[in-house]
């Protein structure tokens, strides 16, 4: 049976990968039932995807799940040092959370090098 090849194998790897990395970084809770299926969805995209240098569509899908979590924190406020005051009429306040910035920074860097380096290899390997 041949392995799928090209930008369909490589958009293919995606899923595979934002799997994963959610599972990892979800495993202290649901991230643990994700997990086998991660490890399941390598093991399929390994069987019928060519795995160099599609896999690196594996590397995109990490970098979207960074950008999710970066997206889902874009409220974030850092919580001040001194002290805290309420404005009038409310009873308390919001703050803290994740910083999107790295997670954007980092996602933004991945996708970026996972897609410009799949072109690049693919481009030199039909020269």
């Amino acid at each position: 049976m041949a392995q799928r090849t090209g930008p369909a194998a490589f958009f293919l790897w995606i899923p595979v990968g934002a799997c994963a990395a959610l599972g990892l970084a979800a495993a202290p809770s649901f991230g643990l039932f994700l997990l086998p299926f991660a490890v399941l969805a390598i093991m399929l995209a390994r069987w019928k995807l060519r795995p160099w240098p599609e896999a690196l569509g594996a590397a995109l899908g990490v970098g979207v799940v960074l950008l999710v979590v970066a997206i889902a924190n874009n409220d974030y406020r850092a919580c001040s040092g001194g002290p805290i005051t309420v404005a009038p009429g409310e009873s308390s306040v919001s703050c803290g959370g994740l910083d999107p910035a790295p997670f954007l920074l980092m996602g933004l860097a991945l996708c970026a090098a996972a897609a410009i380096l799949y072109f690049t290899l693919r481009r030199r390997a039909r020269q």
